[in-house]
């Protein structure tokens, strides 16, 4: 009993990890039968459309994010030296 806790606080990331995983593919399921169903596509297809979609909106949202990043990142490094300097 106690040995069977043990590993699953051991294991505790990568159960979580399958869970996500498991989940993620039921939500990829739904929309491919939603799409199939709406557009009579063949499963298989709608499924690698929903797919593409979400890497796209996922490199989109890089891209968008990135660029703001990147510059209040250069922001910080530019008035980090000054703020340092006036707490000292």
């Amino acid at each position: 009993m106690l040995a069977g806790a043990a590993l699953i606080v051991l294991l505790a990331k990568t159960l979580l990890l399958i869970f996500a995983g498991v989940l993620f593919a039921i939500v990829l399921r739904a929309a491919a039968a939603f799409v199939s169903r709406l557009t009579r596509l063949p499963y298989k297809l709608a499924l690698a459309a929903c797919v593409l979609t979400l890497v796209g909106l996922g490199v989109g949202m890089m891209i968008l994010c990135g660029t703001m990043l990147a510059s209040q990142v250069r922001d910080f490094g530019k008035t980090l030296p000054a703020t340092i300097a006036s707490v000292q």
